[in-house]
């Protein structure tokens, strides 16, 4: 009995021995490195080194080693069929190849994958428990489960087709970046640990992030947004918001902001007065009206174009180093304090003047399209490139008496000889050749010049183009006429339409010279030359004012007298004619007629012989041509007279 239990116990122990060796007898699989295993060329020559013993085989032990396995962008993979034998593989990293698939469910303990930039279509995580970080960014994927990967703390899926994404079950994720997707909305309530969310680029029209507590970046630009609330995030250092649709923007709770961009929205306010550690701060192309940078005193970079400023002072902003404040209303621009500067963009606004002379680190500098009759950059010596076209600048000129004049040498700086050149006027003959001195009667004047800027590039100086319109103070804007004739027969002025009716047998007017224009203000207002495009009926001319800018346009309507002729049979009847004088009308009068039959005779109807006018309750329009009516009569019938009767004979019966 006691052998019996001793032969049991050694087959228990036999069979416990070969359970232990169960997993070693798995791994004693050699995998031949062969197009079978790895069909993909490149990532064989890959696998090859993984083979120390150099036989052509992966044994067990070898196979075990390999825990990493990085095929980034390695000559284009388009499969990695094979993976599946490296078991004990926990970071994978094949981005920037030509995948068009990848299974990864056998490599269960990986914790980092890494399959961007390729061409995938579908990608299963399910079996990946361990990931902590995956990289599927992109690709082509519409849809991405990834439920089961809860140890997951670096998400980053951009790029691709999603048009949903759930992350619900992720909790320990602290960076998500799902940008440049499909996605119209995105919960993020349940992952209290994030702190960089990137959901740009996607179709979202609400964002809540009021319980990711422990965000430092945030960027939700190009999306749909009409709100932002980001009053639960005091830890954000960077907040990109730029491209939506927001009305408002509160970031008084957000003292720890160093980056601020929000541009492209509808904001016509944004207060950052508490934001002391702002070092970049984009609020371009949206409608404010003003903006105070005075507590921002680390500012570094600040674009503030395509906005509606009218004022801007970064007296205080002495690190600037980038400013860009474009295509607004300012008239004025003091950079004095911010010798930092390196780039200045102040293009498209209304600044008469721009000192730079304090700012020698300056390398870029764009000021065209403003109002600048000088600029000196001389000791600018670091600058590289300047950009300073298209000035058109105005200067009011006083009046004195009927003459104005002003001596441009003194208006626009520094000395005249040395730095103006290609002086022109319009209209020309205004400025001598031997002087300074516009002098002129009536209207404005433009002066176009070239102004030395100082500024050398490829040898060359580079010229200013200046545009400087001279207008006269105190000139008449008056654009009335007291008088215009045709002929010498004077027209009825009605606001801006003049009629004239002309006497018949005249025909309209083709020379212009029979035209008569007296402005109320001339010669001071002028008038131009009449046109016509309808063969002298009509005629358009401008009255230009004393201060060359008001115009107005006037309509001439000439209308020549035609013939209306109304004839009746003698003896029948008389007509009379209201509304024509003398037989002649004109075009639109209302002619009346009126018909008398003399005794034994009716008024029968109107017969027109010429003209074309159709005549109602006896009245007509008067068309532009010739008419002739004729009346028509009916003759009385006789009356009727009953036969006398005549009495019956008397007979006598006696």
């Amino acid at each position: 009995m006691q052998k019996r239990g001793t032969l049991w116990m050694a087959a228990l122990l036999a069979l416990l021995a070969l359970a232990a060796l169960a997993p070693d007898a798995a791994l004693a699989e050699e995998v031949t490195i062969d197009e079978t295993n790895f069909p993909d060329a490149n990532f064989r020559d890959y696998v090859n080194q993984f083979d120390t013993s150099q036989d052509g085989y992966l044994s067990a032990e070898e196979i075990a080693r390999v825990t990493e396995i990085d095929v980034y962008n390695k000559q284009s993979i388009t499969t990695l069929t094979g993976i599946e034998y490296f078991t004990e593989l926990t970071s994978l990293n094949c981005s920037d190849n030509n995948l068009t698939e990848l299974n990864v469910s056998s490599n269960t303990k990986l914790t980092s994958l890494h399959c961007s930039r390729n061409q995938l279509t579908a990608l299963v995580v399910s079996s990946n428990t361990e990931l902590t970080s995956l990289d599927c960014s992109g690709n082509n994927l519409t849809a991405l489960n990834v439920s089961s990967n809860t140890e997951l703390t670096d998400l980053d899926c951009s790029g691709n087709n999603l048009t949903a994404l759930n992350v619900s079950s992720n909790a320990q994720l602290t960076s998500l970046n799902c940008s440049g997707n499909n996605l119209t909305a995105l919960n993020v309530s349940s992952n209290a640990q994030l702190t960089s969310l990137d959901c740009s680029g996607n179709n979202l029209t609400a964002l809540n992030v009021s319980s990711n507590t422990e965000l430092t970046e945030l960027d939700c630009s190009r999306n749909q947004l009409e709100g932002l609330d980001v009053s639960s995030n005091a830890q954000l250092t960077s907040l990109h918001c730029f491209g939506n649709q927001l009305t408002e923007l509160v970031v008084s709770g957000n003292a720890k902001l160093k980056i601020l961009i929000c541009s492209e929205n509808q904001l016509t306010e944004l207060n950052v007065s508490s934001n002391t550690d702002l070092t970049d701060l984009d609020c371009s192309r949206n409608q404010l009206e003003g903006l105070d940078v005075s507590s921002n005193a680390q500012l570094t970079s600040l674009h503030c174009f395509g906005n509606q400023l009218t004022a801007l002072n970064v007296s205080s902003n002495t690190d600037l180093a980038y400013l860009c404040c474009s295509s607004n209303q300012l008239t004025a621009l003091d950079v004095s304090s911010n010798t930092a500067l390196a780039s200045l963009d102040c293009s498209g606004n209304q600044l008469t003047e721009l000192v730079v002379s304090g700012n020698a680190k300056l390398k870029i500098l764009i000021c065209s399209e403003n109002q600048l009759t000088e600029l000196d950059v001389s000791s600018n010596t670091d600058l590289v490139s300047l950009v300073c076209s298209n000035q058109k600048a105005e200067l009011n000129v006083d009046r004195a008496n009927d003459n104005w004049s002003v001596n441009l040498s003194e208006e626009i700086g520094g000395p005249w000889e040395e730095r103006v050149t290609n002086i022109r006027t319009d209209p020309a003959g205004v400025l001598p050749s031997d002087s300074t001195t516009v002098s002129w009667n009536r209207g404005r004047v433009k002066v176009s010049y070239q102004y030395k800027t100082g500024y050398q590039e490829s040898g060359q100086e580079t010229l200013m183009d200046v545009t400087l319109t001279l207008i006269p103070k105190g000139a008449s804007d008056d654009t009335s006429v007291s008088k215009v004739t045709v002929d010498g027969i004077a027209g009825d002025i009605s606001d801006t339409t003049i009629t004239v009716k002309l006497p018949a047998g005249t025909g309209l007017p083709t020379d212009t010279n029979k035209i008569g224009i007296t402005p109320t203000d001339g010669p001071k207002a002028v008038a131009s030359t009449p046109t016509t495009e309808d063969g002298g009926k009509t005629w358009t001319f401008t009255v230009t004012a004393e201060d060359g800018q008001t115009q107005t346009v006037y309509t001439l309507r000439v209308l020549p007298a035609y013939t209306v002729t109304v004839t009746s049979d003698d003896g029948e009847g008389s007509v009379t004619i209201e509304g024509a004088q003398g037989g002649s009308a004109w075009e639109g009068d209302t002619i009346t007629l009126a018909a008398t039959p003399n005794d034994g005779y009716v008024f029968d109807r109107w017969e027109v012989t010429e003209g074309g006018v159709t005549i109602e309750n006896n009245t007509f329009a008067m068309p532009a041509n010739n008419v002739a009516i004729t009346a028509k009569w009916t003759e009385n019938a006789p009356p009727y007279v009953p036969p006398t009767p005549v009495a019956p004979p008397e007979i006598d019966f006696t």
